[in-house]
């Protein structure tokens, strides 16, 4: 009767360490996948965040000029504030600071819905009209830089009638474009849409991998 009881004591015990085991394989099993894939692409965790940010923020400085062109105020203070975070986002990731992981996840939402709302502006979705002044916080007339300047688009400066205003956007006249500036404008928004999620999902593998190895 002991020896049976001995033995289904290191039976029981046998179980427990075999099940306390399992944790440490998954982990073990992470770690690998983890170094696998960083191999495979050739890119360090480092490397890939740099180029990642690198991307984004080219493509926000490259959409802050052309809104610059365009007296957009609303998109230019966007811009800006994207620019920075993006920065601390980098040297969050790299230097493993939380905080400023934290913050860029946060700001990325915040900077998926405005692109959001500018789609859903410029394709007049909800109530919303593209020929309001908006964008320009309503202290000017000025329209997005790709209305008059698009692909193909050719413009003439009208002689303005006797019964309009000097500023007017009826006096200019802009014909032949390949696509129209909304749908441009669309594009740059659902870039910064796309970039966003996809630095979010690279700085979430970075973090894994400096916790996990």
């Amino acid at each position: 009767m002991v020896v049976g009881m001995d033995v289904g004591k290191s039976t029981d015990g046998g179980k427990a360490d075999a099940l306390h085991c399992l944790p440490e394989k998954a982990e073990a099993s992470f770690r690998v996948a983890l170094n696998l894939a960083f191999r495979i692409s050739g890119v360090h965790g480092e490397d890939a965040e740099v180029i990642a940010s690198s991307s984004i923020w080219l493509s926000a400085l490259e959409r802050q000029i052309f809104d610059f062109l365009g007296f957009q105020w609303a998109p230019i203070l966007g811009n800006f504030l994207h620019i920075i975070v993006v920065i601390l986002g980098l040297f969050g990731t790299i230097q493993y600071r939380p905080r400023y992981i934290v913050v860029y996840t946060v700001w990325t939402a915040l900077w998926v819905t405005w692109n959001v709302f500018i789609i859903c502006f410029y394709l007049e979705v909800g109530g919303l009209s593209k020929d309001t002044d908006l964008m320009t916080f309503n202290i000017s007339v000025h329209r997005s830089w790709w209305r008059e300047h698009g692909p193909g688009c050719v413009r003439r400066v009208l002689p303005p009638s006797a019964h309009s205003m000097m500023d007017d956007y009826t006096y200019v006249s802009v014909t032949g474009c390949i696509v129209d500036f909304q749908y441009l404008e669309v594009i740059h928004s659902a870039v910064q849409i796309l970039l966003s999620v996809s630095i979010t999902f690279v700085r979430s593998g970075l973090s894994l991998m400096a916790f996990y190895i």
